[in-house]
């Protein structure tokens, strides 16, 4: 989960263009946090967190 808090805080802090979509496009994908969280937590737990669980 770190490297998710990780990632999603540099992506939040330094790319400016997903401020635009949420403006433009009313896609606020920062909004979604606890949502990705949980998606995160559900694949790792589920053992198919970057495919390995198929193999």
């Amino acid at each position: 989960m770190e490297d998710f808090h990780c990632i999603f805080k540099v992506i939040r802090d330094n790319c400016p263009f997903h401020w635009v979509k949420a403006r433009t496009g009313g896609l606020d994908w920062t909004a979604n946090e606890k949502e990705f969280e949980r998606w995160v937590s559900e694949t790792i737990r589920a053992g198919t967190f970057g495919g390995y669980g198929r193999l």
